[in-house]
């Protein structure tokens, strides 16, 4: 959940999320002047289960976005962990890939 509150921060200006019911998300971006929502929702887990059902509704949300879409279009490469399995050298990623490239696009479209 931080990762997709990151990527949000790193792309845009200004966004904010509400749950205006248990199991349902809302994330707002203000765009071109005025706030544009997008929502989904999700049950609760078997771990911490009204947790999980609010962090897992706000990244069903944050992927109505966009956000970590894009993984699927990325090539499959092996990576080298360190001891406590994690990544030595992220591999790099596509410009469509990062923040600024998707600023640039949504610039190019109008719409941000």
């Amino acid at each position: 959940m931080r990762d997709v509150m990151k990527r949000l921060d790193d792309t845009f200006e200004l966004w904010q999320c509400r749950y205006p019911f248990p199991g349902c998300c809302e994330i707002g971006l203000f765009i071109s002047d005025q706030w544009v929502w997008r929502a989904n929702g999700a049950g609760e887990t078997n771990v911490e289960g009204e947790k999980g059902q609010y962090s897992d509704s706000f990244k069903r949300a944050a992927v109505m976005w966009g956000v970590g879409r894009y993984l699927y279009a990325l090539p499959n490469v092996w990576v080298e962990l360190d001891q406590y399995k994690k990544i030595i050298k992220p591999p790099a990623l596509p410009t469509w890939a990062t923040p600024e490239g998707f600023r640039e696009i949504m610039k190019a479209r109008g719409e941000q």
